[in-house]
């Protein structure tokens, strides 16, 4: 018998816990899809994990960054040194987790 089942959306919140990589977070400080309240709460929340975590909020950009070209610049260039700094380190956790 085949059911109509729909898809259980959860806010990503609720699985903060279970959340182990370094995290590096784009806010578009006039994104209305996506508060950047909520952003702020990842990142709180993450710290208090001890994941590291960094935060880049980008004014007068909506949910693209489409309004300054030198915001998206910012944005790659800051995501390369994330990058570099975290590539190794979480690839070797989730080798040696498996």
């Amino acid at each position: 018998m085949a059911t109509d089942a729909k898809p259980q959306w959860k806010d990503v919140i609720q699985f903060r816990e279970q959340i182990r990589t370094p995290t590096h977070i784009v806010v578009p400080a006039q994104d209305i899809r996506v508060s950047y309240t909520e952003n702020y709460l990842f990142q709180t929340d993450f710290v208090a994990l001890g994941i590291p975590t960094k935060i880049i909020t980008l004014s007068d950009e909506c949910h693209l960054s489409e309004n300054n070209p030198c915001h998206e610049f910012i944005k790659i260039r800051e995501e390369i040194r994330w990058s570099q700094i975290y590539a190794n380190i979480s690839l070797t956790h989730f080798i040696s987790n498996k």
